[in-house]
């Protein structure tokens, strides 16, 4: 919503709460969210945010470290590191990554892929 401020404060938060947390206390509907996810997360934050580096930054390390168990999650990760390179005027790079994503999201029943 363009507070970045704000945006930054919730995702430290986020991030001191998730380095406190106790696995074995997360409600079942949590159990998939790891660093990955979380990273993830912030990934979509800086690309909301216009700041490219920080958004690929953490949509890589999400990319990197997480699995093939939840392809619609790296869809949006993938679409996100997309967006931050067309931010940064870098089309190719942007559009082979999109096509990654588009090639995924083909396979998926999901309306907002």
């Amino acid at each position: 919503m363009g507070d970045k401020r704000a945006c930054l404060r919730a995702m430290r938060e986020a991030e001191n709460a998730f380095s406190r947390r106790d696995e074995a206390d997360d409600p079942d509907w949590i159990g998939y969210f790891d660093a990955a996810e979380l990273h993830d997360e912030f990934g979509h934050c800086f690309t909301a945010l216009r700041q490219v580096a920080d958004a690929e930054h953490h949509t890589r390390i999400a990319l990197t470290h997480s699995g093939d168990a939840y392809p619609r999650s790296r869809t949006f990760c993938r679409l996100s590191l997309a967006t931050a390179y067309l931010v940064r005027k870098d089309v190719e790079q942007a559009c082979t990554v999109a096509a990654e994503a588009v090639q995924v999201a083909d396979r998926l029943k999901s309306a907002r892929t």
